[in-house]
């Protein structure tokens, strides 16, 4: 007895047919992928949300992440170019204008600086000396100037020059200068200011700040205190910021008390000296006896832990 085919086919398990189809299949499909032309697209691999398609002259361009970063850290040190190293340096000081008045012409020689008549005196009344004295303070000196003494390293001279000082008073400022210098040892400091409307100080080896007391350089300072003559008004306020700025332990200030310095001048200074610490000495030129008032100098001495003293600048004039 025959079977037709459909009966055959009835009797093969279906699990056989199933696996024949899918066998079939498999083989179809790796004969197709190995007969693929290989090459034929550019397969580019990038993650999502970082790569930039561009159009360019040259074709298709992919940029990354890190190609990006590196435009835009080009792009932001174009614009934003790194700054050079500060250099820490005092400013150089001029005059505190555009006033072309200067110091005048010193001379070529120095010869020693003449005593005006009574300035010793003076400074003796006033129970100073004109010689220098040194205390057991390790390196810093006690340093005279008329009847005041500032102890310290660094020290600055700050000499009114406007026209009430001319003549004597004037002279014997300059004396008084130059007898201080000679209490300064070589490992100490100083700066010479004259002011009046403006401040002008003394330029030591091409600079105007701070020098060493060396002997030259009390020499080259020298030649320039002979020069200073008086002329103008004065501006006190200016000048103190001017001296201040030296970052000096002393500050020898002399001036009349003509035109008072204004309470807010006071606090302005002190406020100013609050960085630097700076003892102010100040000396008071006045016509006839100590009127012993509470004035500005008094007060910006006290305020420092300076000293004050008053000088008599009749007695200037009536000495030989």
């Amino acid at each position: 007895m025959y079977l037709d085919t459909a009966e055959k086919r009835a009797m093969i398990p279906s699990w056989i047919i199933s696996t024949l189809i899918h066998t079939a299949l498999i083989t179809l499909l790796l004969f197709w992928i190995s007969r693929m032309p290989q090459g034929s697209a550019e397969v580019t691999s990038r993650d999502i949300g970082i790569v930039l398609k561009r159009s360019t002259a040259d074709g298709v361009k992919f940029e990354g992440e890190d190609d990006n970063l590196a435009d835009q850290n080009s792009t932001n040190n174009s614009s934003n170019p790194t700054p050079s190293d500060p250099v820490e340096a005092l400013p150089e000081m001029t005059a505190n204008s555009n006033s072309a008045e200067s110091l005048p012409e010193l001379p070529d020689a120095v010869g020693t600086i003449q005593e005006s008549g009574g300035s010793s005196t003076a400074a003796a009344e006033a129970g100073g000396t004109t010689g220098g004295v040194h205390g057991d303070i390790g390196d810093k000196a006690a340093v005279p100037f008329f009847g005041v003494t500032g102890t310290g390293t660094k020290f600055v001279y700050l000499v009114d020059r406007s026209a009430s000082m001319e003549g004597p008073p004037l002279q014997a400022a300059k004396q008084q200068v130059g007898e201080s210098l000679k209490s300064l040892d070589e490992i100490h400091q100083f700066q010479i200011i004259f002011f009046n409307m403006h401040a002008y100080p003394m330029t030591i080896n091409n600079r105007q700040r701070v020098a060493f007391a060396t002997e030259q350089n009390k020499t080259i300072a020298g030649k320039q205190v002979l020069g200073v003559t008086a002329a103008l008004g004065t501006d006190r306020i200016n000048a103190l910021k001017e001296a201040l700025r030296l970052g000096p332990d002393v500050i020898f200030f002399l001036t009349d008390a003509d035109g008072p310095m204004s309470a807010g001048e006071l606090d302005e200074v002190a406020r100013i000296n609050q960085r630097y610490n700076a003892m102010i000495c100040a000396v008071e030129f006045g016509v006839g006896p100590d009127p012993r008032r509470n004035n500005f100098l008094r007060e910006l001495a006290n305020r420092t832990g300076g000293q004050y003293c008053y000088v008599n600048t009749n007695s200037l004039r009536s000495s030989p």
